[in-house]
C-alpha cells in the first residue's frame, strides 16, 4: 500500500509525458492505468520491452513514440527500485522472515510480479539467501491461480504440498489448496470470503505467522 501511495504521489510516467508536452491529465492517466490493471494477462506470451508503455499510450490515445516510451519505462523502473528504500516494506515482514529462516524453514516465493522487480526487491532487503526458489508467473507462462507456479516451486524445493504453508494476500493465492497446500490469507481489509475458497488460517498481521507455525 505504501509503495502504491508513493507511485500515485510521484506519477513519474505522467511527468515524462508532460516533459514532452503531451497533454494528459492526472485523472486520465490514473483511469488508464486502472483500466489496464483489470485486463486479463496472457501468461503464455513473453513480456517484450515497452509492451506496457505501448498499451498505456494506446489507452491514452497518444501516438506511438518509442523514445518517449523508453523514457517512461526507465523512469518507472527507477521509481520501483527506489520504493524499498522509502519504508515501503510491510510491518513485521523482515522480523517474520528472520524468524522463519532462523527456525530452519524452507522458504520460497511465488509471484505474479515481474521478474526484475521481485528479484531486485529481495536483494534490496538483504534476504535473498533466505529463499531457495523464486518462481515468477511470466517465466513459467502461467499465473498463480492456474497452479503451475506452485507446482514448479514444489518441484524445485523437493517438497510435498502437505508439507507447505502458502501465505498470500489475495483469494487467488488460496487456490494453492487445490494441490494440497495449507493456506493462510493475509487479510488487512476483512474482505468477504466466498464458500469456494476457505483458507486454513486468516491473519491481519504478518507476525501472526509465528503463532501458526508454533
Amino acid at each position: 500500500d505504501k509503495a502504491y501511495e508513493i507511485q500515485l504521489e510521484n506519477l513519474v510516467e505522467l511527468k515524462v509525458l508532460h516533459k514532452h508536452h503531451i497533454p494528459v491529465t492526472r485523472e486520465q492517466f490514473l483511469e488508464a492505468t486502472k483500466e489496464m490493471s483489470l485486463r486479463k494477462r496472457d501468461y503464455t506470451k513473453k513480456d517484450e520491452p515497452l509492451d506496457y508503455q505501448k498499451e498505456l499510450m494506446k489507452s491514452l490515445a497518444i501516438p506511438w513514440n518509442p523514445k518517449v516510451a523508453k523514457e517512461m519505462s526507465e523512469a518507472f523502473t527507477r521509481e520501483k527500485n527506489q520504493l524499498i528504500e522509502k519504508d515501503a516494506i510491510m510491518p513485521h515482514a523482515l522480523e517474520t522472515l528472520d524468524y522463519l529462516h532462523d527456525q530452519g524453514y524452507v522458504l520460497g516465493i511465488v509471484t505474479d510480479a515481474s521478474s526484475s522487480i521481485s528479484k531486485k526487491w529481495v536483494e534490496q532487503i538483504g534476504r535473498k539467501n533466505y529463499f531457495k526458489t523464486i518462481i515468477v508467473s511470466h517465466e513459467v507462462k502461467s499465473k498463480k491461480s492456474d497452479l503451475v507456479p506452485f507446482k514448479k516451486a514444489l518441484e524445485e524445493l523437493q517438497l510435498k504440498p502437505e508439507e507447505c504453508l502458502m501465505v498470500g494476500d489475495t483469494l487467488g493465492d488460496m487456490m494453492a489448496a487445490k494441490i494440497g497446500m495449507k493456506t493462510c490469507l493475509f487479510d488487512r481489509y476483512k474482505r468477504e470470503i466466498g464458500t469456494e475458497i476457505k483458507p486454513n488460517y486468516i491473519i491481519s498481521k504478518l507476525i501472526k505467522i509465528k503463532k501458526i507455525i508454533d
